[in-house]
């Protein structure tokens, strides 16, 4: 990485859209922060192969918010015990779900 975590990284979503974000954004990503990386490249691009830029958007948009405003404790239990219960959209919970578990 380089210093400062001011790098530029690109992840690119299995249907080829590209994201960018700073790499102290993505340091919320253990596959990130683990990903290999020349010390000297101001940009680093990471294909994201198994996740849809729909998906992925979301991903990057949550990153870069946390980044700036750091983020609350999530209460628990979610209020309800089965996951059609948690999500009033499943598939749609399902599907950013899907990339943290996709080390």
């Amino acid at each position: 990485m380089t210093d400062e975590g001011n790098g530029i990284i690109r992840l690119r979503s299995s249907d080829g859209k590209v994201f960018e974000l700073t790499e102290s954004a993505a340091e919320i990503s253990e596959l990130l922060k683990d990903s290999p990386r020349e010390e000297d490249d101001e940009v680093t691009e990471i294909d994201i192969v198994r996740v849809a830029s729909q998906c992925l958007e979301k991903v990057v948009e949550f990153m870069k918010h946390y980044d700036e405003e750091k983020m609350k404790e999530i209460p628990t239990p979610l209020g309800g015990s089965t996951f059609n219960e948690v999500g009033s959209n499943s598939l749609a919970l399902y599907g950013l779900l899907f990339p943290c578990d996709s080390q």
